[in-house]
């Protein structure tokens, strides 16, 4: 299995922040919907470029460690490996669950990692290295849902945003100006707008004046501001996090409830991190040790996890190889996906 032509590694496609840049010229792709890969040519447009332009390697000299969503599809694997053999060529294969890769990243194997993203939000207890799919729950009370929320709540002071800029703009809100109230109620009650009140100008030149919204967009993660539109996310993240924790065997509860790590965007409002502990303590069972981890950077998570791990030495003899591929096929090959 040869990779296919040179052409493939020509600079006309164009990748994150550059793409947006010229996005007046280019048609945009996501090829990533609900945590579910859905332009698997525009994947490996991407995998081309990460080698060739950066790496400045071809795909067939460098294994790839690739990180799955929390529950993949059949088709998904079967795209993936044809992809990895038959397009890259790539020397050796593997892939995992992000939710490990994001507790490796913090040098534990056992644990409760909520994963806050843009699609989902995933709560998954792992012992031992192994996800609890039974207990492992999915909400779509992530970044995507914060997003629209927000569209919702400046679209009462007249502010539309339709275009890719003004969408930019929307996230970069979200992202830079919004918190995570320690006392929601209070601050909703002490909130004055002449004080408090921020500016923020759109990319052609208006201004809109922020307020309430910078706090009470992210209390939506604690179901505290949720309307009867939205009765399935009333409970919020912590009774979610305690959930799957109580849904883990009573000999390991304690396990996870000492090693909760949090990943993804969505965490990274300020004071997220603290509030969540505090709901935590106060809502779980007394007695109930709960110690709250969040790494730095909980935007690469999987990504330093899956690096730390290719480097273990007893990790080698879990590759899939091309020649493991041909000979198995994919029916046999649940052993290399975790």
């Amino acid at each position: 299995m040869a990779p296919r032509t040179a052409q493939k590694l020509v600079s006309s496609h164009f990748f994150g922040n550059e793409a947006l840049d010229k996005c007046s010229l280019l048609q945009l792709i996501r090829p990533v919907s609900e945590a579910e890969i859905v332009n698997w040519d525009a994947i490996e447009h991407l995998l081309y470029c990460v080698y060739s332009k950066y790496l400045k390697i071809l795909p067939c000299t460098l294994p790839l460690l690739i990180s799955e969503s929390i529950f993949p599809s059949i088709n998904s694997r079967r795209r993936l490996l044809e992809m990895a053999f038959e397009s890259l060529a790539v020397p050796a294969l593997y892939a995992i669950n992000s939710a490990p890769l994001a507790l490796f990243s913090t040098r534990r194997t056992s644990g409760v990692v909520l994963d806050s993203g843009e699609a989902f939000t995933a709560i998954v207890p792992i012992r031992d290295g192994q996800p609890l799919r039974d207990a492992t729950f999915l909400s779509t009370l992530a970044g995507n849902f914060l997003t629209q929320r927000l569209r919702d709540m400046l679209a009462t002071k007249g502010y539309y945003p339709q275009s890719i800029a003004e969408l930019e703009a929307l996230h970069d809100i979200k992202q830079r100006m919004c918190h995570v109230s320690a006392d929601f109620y209070t601050e909703s009650i002490t909130f004055s707008p002449r004080a408090c009140s921020k500016i923020y100008e759109l990319p052609d030149g208006q201004t809109v004046p922020l307020g309430e919204e910078l706090f009470g967009c992210p209390e939506e993660l604690f179901g505290q501001t949720l309307t009867a539109a939205c009765p399935q996310f009333a409970a919020g993240l912590p009774n979610i996090l305690i959930a799957a924790i109580d849904k883990c065997a009573p000999d390991c509860r304690s396990l996870m409830s000492e090693n909760v790590v949090l990943a993804g965007g969505s965490t990274l409002f300020p004071g997220f991190v603290e509030r969540l502990g505090r709901e935590v303590r106060r809502r779980s069972p007394r007695g109930r040790p709960i110690n709250i981890y969040a790494p730095e950077d909980r935007l690469n998570t999987a990504w330093r996890g899956g690096s730390a791990l290719a480097t273990f030495a007893n990790f080698q003899k879990f590759w899939l190889t091309p020649e493991e591929y041909r000979e198995q096929g994919f029916s046999r090959l649940d052993k290399y996906f975790h």
